[in-house]
This record gives structure tokens, C-alpha cells and sequence, in this order.
């Protein structure tokens, strides 16, 4: 299992798809994506996830994603994901204008 915690905002933020972020977590290096560029508030943002062999830099086969969105002390989102090819992708839509967390767990 591979435990993450990304933090994106729906105000204006520039960072894999358009934007997005990896970070290794023990042997995995974990894939975190987003279109378009710039995050906002009431439009739709499609996101990535991909659990990745850094070495090898290819994708690595998990059963489930379990995905929890929050703002500040709120949850805004809790659910768990399937994986279609070896990624899970959705669409979200964000609140507010605000700054949020990812917490996942593979």
C-alpha cells in the first residue's frame, strides 16, 4: 500500500497532464495529474492517479485507490476508485476557490 498527501488548490496554481505532481512513497513513485493548468472553483478538472515503478518507470498493476479530498477541516470528497489500464481518472468538480488535500491510499 502507497499513502500519499498532495496538496493542489482550486485558486490559481500552475504545476501533469496540464499540471500535477509525483512523489515517491517507499517503492512507488505516485503519479498525480490535472487538467486544465489552472485549477478554479465550478469547472470541471479531470484528475489522474498512476502508481509507478520508479525504476523502470512503468505503470504498476493495484487493485483500488482510495481517494479523500479536503478543505481545511473539511472532507469534501471520500470514495474508492477502480483502475481502467493500470490508472484511475475522473472528473471533479471543486467547491470553492480553495486550497486541498489529497490523501490516498493504494
Amino acid at each position: 500500500m502507497a499513502c500519499l498527501l498532495l496538496v493542489a488548490s482550486a485558486s490559481p496554481v500552475l504545476a501533469h497532464l496540464d499540471g500535477g505532481e509525483d512523489k515517491q512513497v517507499g517503492e512507488y513513485l505516485v503519479d498525480f495529474g490535472y487538467s486544465p493548468e489552472v485549477l478554479s472553483d465550478q469547472e470541471k478538472a479531470l484528475l489522474s492517479f498512476n502508481l509507478v515503478n520508479p525504476e523502470t518507470e512503468e505503470a504498476v498493476d493495484f487493485s483500488h485507490l482510495w481517494l479523500r479530498v479536503s478543505a481545511g477541516d473539511a472532507v469534501v470528497f471520500a470514495g474508492t476508485f477502480y483502475p481502467d489500464e493500470k490508472h484511475v481518472v475522473f472528473i471533479y468538480l471543486f467547491p470553492s476557490g480553495d486550497e486541498y488535500e489529497f490523501y490516498t491510499a493504494f
